[in-house]
């Protein structure tokens, strides 16, 4: 049951409130045949419920593709703005080494050597 639950849910791009409460819909379906067929296995539920691809196929064509379409580009701008963060973040920590070596480089402190003698 696990690995058919997982599959199904590799095969949703988005992860959305929708999507998850379909999955666990299909998982409380999943559960009750399990309760009735105490000797199930993964061919089993593919011929009851359909393949992953298949149950994926369906509930997208149940869902609105303004809604996709949204969660689909909603992704796409996280990824973009989490890139753009840490590109950003690199080129000030580079920036902040290169400023750090430097002003080591221009203030080297040569301390004279003192000799102590014991009496």
């Amino acid at each position: 049951m696990r690995k058919y639950l997982r599959d199904c849910k590799r095969l949703f791009p988005v992860h959305g409130s929708c999507e998850r409460e379909y999955l666990e819909r299909l998982k409380s379906h999943i559960q009750e045949y399990a309760a009735e067929h105490e000797n199930y296995n993964y061919d089993d539920l593919t011929a009851q419920f359909g393949t992953p691809a298949e149950v994926a196929a369906d509930y997208y064509d149940t869902i609105d593709d303004d809604y996709l379409l949204k969660r689909i580009n909603f992704k796409g701008h996280c990824r973009i703005f989490a890139i753009v963060l840490l590109s950003l973040s690199l080129i000030f920590t580079g920036y902040r080494a290169y400023m750090i070596h430097q002003i080591i480089e221009q203030d080297i402190i040569i301390i004279p050597a003192e000799t102590i003698e014991y009496k």
